[in-house]
């Protein structure tokens, strides 16, 4: 019964993106993911071992454990202080299994008030715990100017002894045992990791739903983010998704079978969604078959995942609908049958790059274009009835540019020439799921007839210059097209009708812009916007 438990215990990680991106190198990254697995699946459950009778998990993954503990059953044991050795007990083991993490813990009662209030409570006090100014590091307090720093995180001294022997780096003890575990992780030797669990999903599917086979994937995790963009068109896509305003409905919560059903039940959905889109992606390459994808992160309802570029967009589509199929499911039988939502929606980024543009600029990105997505989602629902609806967002870096989204929208993707207007939009940016579903659509018709690739770039030229000059390259290109070169052309029309196109609130069509507003009042000329860069940019990130 739900009064049994009397305490819930709350250990988790701070800051669990930055413990994992710490260093710089994809076998770290992998290595620190796996490392905090490792600790929520195996060593900790072990350590909890001794107290199995009184002690329940609630949730797990991510970088966070919550306990519910039962009293009474500990004090028929006659141990001393028995709550508080639970509690360092999870976090020894975090920091154990996870060297350098940095691991913060708290507890409070419960004697069945509403579950919302406890949990609140229970944030509070860990926000609490880690606004606390942290241990000094004694590694780090040595490194002085004489001393070598790391060569993956920069921040650490380097031990003398430790080098790792693939490419002569001297490495942190921390980064040795990141790097050490990433590349057990990449071979055979992967315990209870995701690989384990995605190669475990494998051989229970059949081959109709899977490209890649269980005993593949030891042998095609690819060895850095080089390796993925070789096996693509030369680029990476990082894509990062979370679900939407999940902490409303964990306000929603009136019971422990709810918030446990709840955190098991996202979790798993979200896992499966994501097997099961990466089943379709199989091994690449004519000297060493890898696997065109990495999953970096996955906790909860956050995903992070590097693809070959020419898959990026798919994946990311195919993994958000999977979401929420899983969660219609989960939201319709009982307990959370009883909450006021359907399922799951997502906000999701999608960054494509160079393999070599720095991991954070590409995280900072990636997050910006995820909030984005989150923002075109809240906006829908506040207009519509609190409609679920997911929503995505994209951007290829195609230099050294700026991370700031705001900037690359509001000055980099503009035209030279406005003509005096003042608000010219070249991308449509970012979309619901089924916006991006139109626009991958035409994206594929124009791909699949093969329309000429110059006059893709000479339209894209054209839209940095100025509307006029992208409206008459248009009807120079629409017009010097063959009667069935032409129909393709003007798929783009589904795409700016105002009836049935992206822009809802578009007044005309000028293609391939749409008008929104108007100016016969004498006020500003109407805002332009066209998806045609999305269109040519979607052209060329599909395979």
């Amino acid at each position: 019964m739900e009064a049994s438990i009397s305490h819930l215990i709350q250990v988790e990680v701070g800051g669990v993106q930055s413990y994992i991106f710490d260093g710089s190198r994809l076998r770290g990254w992998r290595g620190a993911s796996a490392l905090l697995d490792r600790a929520e699946r195996v060593d900790i459950p072990e350590a909890l071992a001794p107290w199995e009778e009184a002690v329940t998990v609630l949730r797990r993954g991510g970088g966070v454990v919550l306990l519910g503990i039962r009293e009474e059953l500990l004090d028929a044991d006659g141990e001393e202080r028995p709550l508080e050795k639970i509690e360092d007990t999870v976090a020894d083991a975090y920091r154990s299994s996870a060297p350098g993490a940095q691991v913060y813990s708290s507890r409070v009662p419960f004697d069945g008030d509403e579950m919302q209030e406890v949990l609140s409570a229970l944030s509070f006090r860990t926000t609490e715990n880690r606004n606390q100014a942290p241990q000094p590091n004694p590694e780090a307090s040595l490194f002085g100017a004489l001393a070598r720093p790391c060569g993956s995180c920069g921040a650490r001294p380097a031990e003398t002894d430790s080098e790792f022997s693939d490419d002569g780096t001297l490495l942190c003890s921390v980064c040795e045992a990141k790097a050490t575990y990433g590349r057990k992780v990449r071979s055979e030797q992967m315990d209870e990791s995701l690989l384990a669990r995605f190669t475990e999903y494998l051989s229970d599917r059949p081959d109709s739903e899977r490209q890649v086979t269980p005993e593949e994937v030891p042998g095609c995790v690819p060895e850095d983010l080089n390796a993925i963009a070789e096996v693509g068109n030369g680029s990476i896509a990082l894509i990062q998704a979370d679900g939407n305003s999940l902490g409303k409905t964990v306000q929603q919560i009136g019971s422990r079978a709810q918030y446990e059903a709840l955190s098991r039940g996202i979790a798993d959905a979200v896992e499966t969604a994501v097997f099961s889109t990466l089943a379709k992606h199989g091994p690449r390459g004519t000297r060493h078959k890898t696997l065109p994808w990495e999953v970096i992160f996955l906790g909860g309802d956050d995903v992070l995942i590097a693809t070959a570029d020419d898959i990026g967009l798919k994946v990311a589509r195919a993994l958000t609908r999977r979401v929420e199929d899983e969660t219609r499911v989960l939201f319709d039988e009982a307990p959370l049958g009883a909450l006021d939502r359907p399922y799951l929606s997502m906000g999701t980024g999608v960054v494509f790059a160079n393999p070599h543009v720095p991991m954070a600029t590409l995280r900072s990105l990636a997050h910006s274009l995820e909030r984005s997505a989150k923002d075109r989602t809240y906006a829908l629902m506040e207009g519509e009835s609190e409609r679920e609806v997911s929503a995505l967002d994209f951007h290829r870096v195609m230099g050294s540019g700026s991370a700031s989204l705001p900037y690359i929208r509001d000055y980099a993707l503009r035209p030279d020439r406005t003509l005096g207007r003042s608000d010219v939009a070249l991308t449509q940016r970012p979309f619901t799921i089924d916006e991006l579903e139109q626009v991958i659509g035409v994206a594929e018709e124009w791909s699949r007839e093969q329309l000429p690739g110059h006059k893709l770039q000479a339209l894209r030229e054209s839209l940095f210059d100025s509307p006029a000059a992208a409206m008459q390259q248009w009807t120079h290109v629409v017009a010097r097209a063959s009667d069935s070169e032409r129909g393709t052309w003007q798929e783009l029309n589904a795409l700016t009708n105002p009836a049935d196109g992206l822009a809802g609130d578009a007044k005309r069509e000028r293609t391939p812009f749409v008008e929104h507003g108007s100016d016969t009042d004498g006020g500003p000329p109407p805002r332009l916007s066209t998806p045609l860069l999305d269109v040519i940019d979607a052209c060329d990130l599909l395979d």
